[in-house]
Parts: structure tokens; sequence; C-alpha cells
């Protein structure tokens, strides 16, 4: 007996109420019985809720499978597709649509419609009539597509202009629908959530680490579907990451962007300045020590191979004989890669001195005003926003010059664009005045450690407290090499390629007192 194989599609899940499933099973049925026809019910393919007219089915759904299946060998020649009509195949362009019959033919594979019983081989095909026919079908499923999709743009434009704000039922999870004021509106449990991830995130704690708070702390999910979620996952921490509508834009399928449509959780600088963190973090090691004590992960290296230094936990420091049980070591000697790195200083006694030692060199940075102690990240963030904010008006300005009937809704975007082009170009420039100011208002060195010793108090109790002085670290330091018996170490700033030489334990010294009573300094060699 012959295979058949049977394609069911709807473009949206409404249907599934109604009768269209059933429908097409029932055609599919019915005509394998009539023609005595193995009807592949473990091989059926059904795209529920898929459009046709966007490919979606043809590029990711059930349609795809089916077409690699038979590009592959695994439908055998001389086999039936069942569909109901030509456009349940596919709504795109008409020559595509052709394309993709002819595709199936040609393998081999007999297309047949429920609705009206053609039958669509090869050598059908090769009859004008039939081929017009198909072409017919074709255009009409497009047209159809094609008028509908315009006249719901053109619905959503007319409700713009109107001034209503809901043009669509999709919206992020942390708005509500007001019908009668035709707006949208905060949730502010929610929204308080968006801010909460954002405050964690640029403080420098892991999306891991801010879903488990999260979870932990029972924060109220910004979805809509989150009376039937099973709670907070990094990967929806992430995604309110990246989403530009806590800035109130939306973007529309098209690409076409609507600054201000949503009420706004964030500022933009807000906003751009998480998406500043997220690139500096994407090529940083991970943390592979769940306790986050590892503050220099990715930054510290043996100062006498050069390779990494890595990091271990000894458990209860009673069971340990060098005392101190978090202790780093050289990699290289680990793998037998070389036997001279022996030396494993304590964790706890390096970073303390490691970081007295690095904010003793950027001590000059720092001012005494919260804000300004983040000159660097302020000034990255308000680069990336002028940078943004200026591609955008210049969309907008070829949309207009390029158009010879421009929409009328350009006018206020462009209002808005020009309005947002000068707050961003003023910030700039508002940041590197306070970067010039503060050049002379630094702090001494006495507040600088007082500061830093407080923080290394905290950093046994505190894990929040740990990664936001990680991400500060990652912000300045490039590399850090030890010379673990010298209890030195060479710090290498992001900014200059110069090696500073510090003191890394207690026990470490620069300066050394010679046989003939003169100091000299001790400069380790650093590793080729």
């Amino acid at each position: 007996m012959t295979d058949a194989y049977s394609y069911i599609r709807f473009s949206s899940y409404a249907q599934t109420l109604g009768d269209s499933l059933r429908r097409q099973m029932k055609a599919a049925y019915e005509y394998a019985t009539l023609n005595n026809l193995t009807l592949r019910d473990d091989f059926s393919f059904r795209d529920l809720g898929v459009s046709a007219y966007d490919r979606s089915n043809l590029e990711k759904g059930a349609l795809s499978i089916f077409l690699r299946a038979v590009r592959e060998g695994r439908v055998k020649r001389g086999s039936l597709l069942l569909v109901e009509n030509l456009d349940r195949l596919t709504r795109t362009a008409t020559y595509k649509a052709v394309a993709l019959l002819g595709e199936l033919v040609e393998s081999g594979v007999t297309v047949v419609t429920l609705s009206d019983k053609m039958v669509y081989t090869a050598e059908s095909l090769q009859d004008d009539r039939e081929l017009f026919y198909s072409v017919m079908l074709f255009a009409r499923g497009h047209g159809e597509s094609k008028r509908k999709s315009e006249l719901i743009a053109a619905s959503y434009a007319g409700r713009r202009l109107a001034g209503s704000k809901i043009i669509c039922n999709i919206a992020p999870g942390w708005l509500l629908k007001d019908k009668i004021a035709k707006c949208w509106l905060l949730d502010e449990a929610k929204s308080e959530s968006v801010k909460r991830v954002f405050g964690l995130y640029l403080a420098g704690t892991s999306a891991h680490s801010i879903c488990q708070t999260a979870n932990a702390e029972a924060w109220p999910l910004p979805s809509m579907r989150s009376a039937h979620s099973n709670g907070w996952h990094v990967s929806l921490v992430r995604r309110v990451l990246k989403n530009p509508a806590v800035t109130g834009l939306y973007v529309e399928r098209n690409g076409e962007e609507h600054p201000d449509f949503f009420p706004a959780v964030l500022s933009y600088g807000e906003f751009a300045r998480a998406q500043v963190t997220a690139d500096s973090r994407a090529s940083f090691p991970r943390r592979r020590d769940n306790t986050r004590f590892n503050l220099f992960q990715g930054l510290i290296f043996c100062g006498y191979c050069g390779a990494t230094m890595g990091y271990r936990d000894h458990g209860k420091k009673e069971n340990h004989q060098m005392g101190e049980t978090r202790r780093y070591y050289c990699s290289a000697h680990v793998r037998k890669a070389t036997t001279t790195c022996k030396c494993r200083p304590g964790a706890r006694e390096t970073q303390r001195n490691l970081i007295t030692g690095v904010y003793r060199l950027i001590a000059d940075s720092i001012t005494s005003d919260d804000e300004l102690s983040r000159q660097n990240e302020e000034l990255e963030t308000a680069r990336s926003v002028l940078i943004k904010v200026t591609e955008r008006h210049a969309r907008i300005l070829d949309a207009i010059e390029y158009s010879d009937a421009p929409p009328k809704t350009l006018a206020p975007r462009l209002a808005a664009v020009e309005k947002q082009l000068e707050e961003a170009t003023e910030a700039l420039h508002q940041v590197h005045h306070r970067i010039s100011a503060s050049s002379s208002h630094t702090l001494d060195f006495d507040s600088v450690y007082d500061a830093i010793s407080d923080a290394l108090v905290t950093l046994d109790k505190s894990p929040e407290a740990r990664d936001g002085l990680r991400l500060t670290l990652q912000r300045y330091v490039s590399k850090v090499y030890l010379y673990g018996r010298e209890g030195l170490a060479y710090v290498v700033f992001k900014d200059t390629k110069e090696p500073h030489l510090i003191i890394a334990s207690d026990t470490g010294v620069i300066l050394e007192k010679t046989s003939t009573g003169i100091f000299h300094c001790v400069r380790p060699l650093l590793p080729k």
C-alpha cells in the first residue's frame, strides 16, 4: 500500500476552538480509506497557529521537517501529501509557492488537495492548464493574506493617529491594559521587580544570582502568564535586561520604532548602561565558585610562567595544614607542565593586599561624589546613548528623504528623536565637564583605604558585596601577575599597558636592604 502523509495548518490558535482541525483530519482519513492508502499517523505534520504568509511553517514549522525528510530520502518516492487546499502549504509570494510545489513533485511526492480532489504530480504539471490553475490558487491565497496584513497595518496606524496607545494585545508583562482610557499602565509590583533586576545587575550581580534572589524573596513575575509560571529563571532575567520596552520603546515587527509608547520603568541611560555592562561581561570568564570568593577570576596569572592562577577551597580551616583554606595555585604546575611554580599563597591575604594596592593606584581617579566614582562607566554609557539616538535620527531622515509621500506619523517621531538627540548630547557634555572638574577634588588615600577596609570586612558575609567589588576590578584591571614567593604582583590596567608593582602578601617587600646597607627595589621579571 502507498504511504500517505497529512499536513494540517491554520494561522491562529483561536481556530483550535472551531472546526478547522477536525475537518482537515476527517478529510485526510476519508481520502486515504477510499483510495486504499496507508495514512502515516505516526508521521503526520501539523502547524497549528502558524502563519504560511511569512513562511514560518516553511522555515521553522512542521512543514520544514517534512521537506527535510523528503530531501534526505526518508519519504519514499510515490508517497502522497494530503492537504485541504494549496494555500495550507504556503501563502508566500506566488513564484515561491510554485517553486515549492515543483520541488515536492520533482522529489516524487504527489500532492493532493482534498477540497477539490486535485492531484499534482511532475507529469500532471506538464499540462499548462493544470499549472495555471495552481498558480491562480497560490496567487489568490497570497493576495488574501497580503490584503489582510495591509488592513491590520492600516488599523494600527489609524489607532496611533487617533492617539490610542493600545494598537496590539501583546505588551511587556509589567504593564496593564486600561481599555477605557485606551492606554497602558504600569503594574507597580511587577515594575518594581524590573527595577530590582536592573539595580542588582548594575551593582555586579549575575543573572543567575538575581534569579535565585527573586525566587527566594518571591518577587512578582513581570510576565503576562505569571499565574501559570514555575517562578523566575535565568532566561527571563536576561530577556528583561535586553528588552528596550523598559524605556517605553515599542518596536513593530517591521522594525519601526515608537519612543515613549509604553510607560517607562527606567531611563534610557540606565538601560544603555546595562547593555554596556552585559557587553563587558560577555568576554569575561563565568564563575566556577558558587560562593563568589574568587574576586580575581579571569584576571590573575602566574608571574613566573604566565599560566592562569587557579583557585581552590580546601574545606574547614582546622583540617588544613597551611592555615588559610582558600588558596591560589599555578594551573601549569598542577598539569605538570612546569615544576617551578609551587607556591600556593592564601587567597584572602592575597586579595586583601591586591585590592588595597589596586585602589592605592587608582585613588586619584576616585572622587568624593559617589556618582563621579563611576566616571568611566558614565562616559561609555553617554557615548553609547548618543550613538544609538544618532542612528535612529538618521533612519527617520532617510525615510523622509526617500519617500514620495512620507507617513504623517514620521513628524512627531522625528520631533521626539531630535529631543532625545539634544538630551543625549547635553548628557555627554555634562559627563565630560564633571570628569574635568573632579580632577582637583580627589580623596586622600586614608579615606580610600578606610572605604576598602570596610568593604573587605563585609566580603565574607555578603555575596552581593563580592559581586560588586569584582565588577569594579573588572572595569579597571586587565591582568595581575602574582609572584607568590616574593609576595609581590604586577598590575596592568586597561587604560595603560604599563605594569605597576604592588605588595601581594603581608610579608612582601618592594625595598630590600643589601649586605652593604643600601636599599634596592625588588622587581621580578614579567613572564614572556
